[in-house]
């Protein structure tokens, strides 16, 4: 037995000096890790946005780390994540893995398809959110942003009632010499709140992706089952072992059920939008893919009709399609609005600006009527940058800070050599984004929350604010950046606008044994442990 041990070790070993000791990839810095395993025991799964960045401060633009007898190039340098990046789909897939969860689940479509299958979803998605599609979607933001901002009203209410109830005297000490005055049990509220800003989201992106109204077809608790659903998607895809073909845990049953309620609900819309297609032009999401699944008969001279039958999409296509676009498109800007609360509820003078900045340009925001005011509305929300400037900035500064994606995995398709960085075919990848355009950020002290440098407020040139808008990689960048960036800025505009103008933010104090607020990952990445106060603003006070 011990000699079969002893020769077992020594074929590991081997193995260990054969694919990862004596590679070309080994002169790279890197954690060091152990024989056979490697760095197999340092990386916590669920937390590898911050063992990476982490790793990346230490070892530089480039280093390496190794997974039994693999090793994987970690980059962090902006040029080559360009370049990376450019180089998709052809030269660098997102891996097998993710490919693979996504499958499992149904919600295989543009954001995990790679080659031709990429090419025709993204042909009739990036037109469905085009700039000029989402400007039509303007009335529909501020709707279901109108309707959010009743609804704090109340929460903001029930809220104070429950913060006062922690700051009373309790009576069962009221004849000690130090009575008991204060308790804490975590429910502030704050989940309750961020519940609401991300069903608002979800009933926006379900309206664009089908048909107004229509954000109430998921059943009451789909936003609870879609965290769990996203988030085992992602353990999935970096799972070491597959355990849920064998065994399903809870959240896997939870992940299942959530994606079989979706595929069975959205392919009674997909029927329903059947017999109403006729020839009209195509407003929703799901018009444009019901086009592009439509037969054709003969041939055509028309060069658009000829564009459709090129990258016409499958029925299977299009429901995952639709799948990938209701779940990511509504957790990665919510998550950006939960930043966003943050960093304002910690810098209420910046409240103070974004109040004066939305009164200048909207007048009493509270007080415009959709249908009366539409004209004024559309104006401001067509020029962000030139209407709402400040908005815009700290918009594109929680972004900078807090990217909710830091990360992306890629496999290289072929050999490349990229600004010198001699890449072989197989090789596993990690973009570090966000560390990334921080290591290349042109003003001083790259980390601090700072809005107004986009406004060139801090004495910043002209060729630094442009060099910083190149810089941004939290959409993505090259052929695959993300379609739904122009309505999900939108969101953003118009949710921050109306909130800030009505709500005072504040963080809510906890005692010293609470965790404070940290980055965490399901599929993007929160602020968890967030407490987060609202009131009402009341004018002429």
């Amino acid at each position: 037995m011990v000699l079969i041990l002893s020769l077992l070790s020594i074929v590991l070993f081997l193995v260990w000096v054969r694919y990862f000791k004596n590679s070309h990839y080994a002169h790279f810095p890197g954690p060091k890790g152990i024989p056979i395993f490697g760095n197999l025991f340092q990386i916590h799964w669920m937390e590898i946005a911050r063992d990476l960045e982490s790793w990346s401060w230490k070892y530089g633009p480039v280093y390496r780390f190794n997974l039994i007898h693999r090793p994987f190039l970690v980059v962090s340098d902006i040029q080559t994540c360009h370049e990376i990046l450019k180089a998709r789909p052809d030269g660098f897939s997102r891996g097998t893995g993710l490919s693979s969860a996504a499958q499992e689940l149904n919600i295989d479509g543009l954001f995990s398809q790679e080659g031709d299958e990429w090419r025709h979803s993204r042909y009739w998605i990036a037109n469905a959110f085009s700039p000029t599609k989402v400007r039509e979607f303007k009335k529909c933001v501020w709707f279901h942003s109108k309707k959010l901002q009743e609804r704090l009203r109340s929460l903001s209410e029930e809220q104070a009632r429950v913060l006062a109830l922690q700051r009373c005297e309790s009576a069962d000490s009221s004849e000690s010499k130090f009575p008991i005055r204060n308790s804490y049990d975590g429910n502030d509220l704050t989940e309750s709140i961020l519940n609401e800003i991300q069903s608002a989201v979800l009933s926006i992106v379900c309206d664009v992706s089908f048909s107004w109204g229509e954000e109430n077809f998921l059943s009451h608790d789909i936003l609870n089952r879609s965290k769990i659903f996203l988030s085992r998607m992602f353990e999935r895809a970096f799972s070491m072992f597959p355990t849920w073909k064998f065994y399903k845990n809870e959240r896997d049953v939870i992940a299942e059920s959530t994606s079989a309620e979706f595929t069975h609900r959205i392919q009674a819309l997909i029927d329903r939008g059947y017999k109403h297609q006729e020839n009209r032009d195509s407003r929703t999401l799901l018009e444009t893919l019901i086009k592009s699944t439509l037969e054709a008969d003969g041939d055509s001279t028309d060069l658009s009709e000829k564009r459709r039958r090129m990258h016409r999409l499958t029925h299977a296509q299009m429901k995952a399609n639709l799948l990938t676009v209701v779940m990511a498109g509504y957790e990665t800007t919510a998550t950006v609005m939960s930043w966003v609360l943050y960093e304002l509820a910690k810098n209420p003078q910046y409240q103070d600006r974004i109040r004066a900045e939305v009164q200048q340009a909207f007048g009493d925001i509270n007080q415009l009527d959709i249908e009366q005011d539409l004209t004024i509305i559309e104006k401001v929300l067509n020029s962000p940058d030139i209407h709402l400037p400040f908005v815009n900035a700290i918009i594109q500064e929680s972004l900078r800070i807090h990217s909710v994606a830091p990360v992306f995995q890629f496999s290289a398709l072929k050999d490349h050599d990229i600004q010198g960085l001699k890449i072989s075919k197989g090789t596993e990848i990690f973009l570090l984004t966000r560390v990334a355009t921080l290591r290349s950020w042109p003003t001083a002290d790259p980390f601090r929350f700072n809005p107004e440098q986009w406004l060139g407020e801090n004495g910043e040139s002209e060729s630094q604010i442009k060099t910083m808008n190149k810089l941004g990689l939290a959409f993505g960048f090259g052929p695959r950046v993300c379609p739904g960036r122009h309505l999900a800025e939108t969101e953003l505009i118009v949710l921050t606008s109306l909130i800030v103008a009505s709500f005072q933010l504040s963080l809510i104090s906890t005692p010293p044994a609470e965790e404070p607020v940290m980055e965490k990952q399901i599929f993007t990445m929160y602020p968890a442990n967030l407490r987060i106060r609202i009131e009402p603003i009341i004018l002429n006070k």
